[in-house]
């Protein structure tokens, strides 16, 4: 087993990482599209493209060691509250109720987006990109919002 057996640190790079921001709203604007064309369980597999790279996004705030990991280090390095979203948001990913998971992937969003913009400001296109989709989003008329737009932009 030694030949398996991680000497170092399993951090993104700076690269990679951005990679996987620009493609959290390349599939978030994907699913915009499958969701307005009524394509249901298209939709639900850009949800599952988002998620596969928010994990790697997210796990570089809350454990970098272990961010090139991604959705296989989730359960053992996120704070409870945002593991526990995480697996609503795959219970909700169903033709049904994609538009409900979502709405939840925006609010996370809307979150981290102070860090987002922290952590992507010498990629301010990247910035830009996702928060034109977030917008673009949020305006899709299942998306619920109980009475808040989630733009990542609101935060500043």
């Amino acid at each position: 087993m030694d030949p398996f057996r991680t000497e170092g640190k399993l951090t993104l790079t700076k690269t990679a990482l951005t990679e996987h921001m620009l493609d959290v709203s390349w599939f978030l604007f994907q699913y915009w599209k499958a969701a307005a064309r009524g394509s249901a369980v298209w939709a639900v597999e850009m949800l599952r493209h988002v998620m596969r790279n928010l994990a790697n996004v997210l796990l570089y705030k809350y454990e970098p060691d272990r961010s090139v990991l991604g959705l296989k280090a989730l359960p053992k390095h996120l704070p409870e509250d945002k593991r526990f979203r995480i697996e609503a948001i795959y219970e909700w990913m169903t033709p049904s109720l994609h538009r409900k998971a979502a709405r939840e992937i925006l609010l996370l969003l809307k979150e981290e987006g102070d860090w987002i913009r922290h952590v992507f400001s010498e990629e301010e296109k990247a910035v830009e990109f996702m928060e034109s989709v977030v917008v673009l989003l949020s305006e899709e008329p299942g998306i619920e919002r109980n009475g808040e737009l989630p733009i990542i932009r609101g935060n500043r």
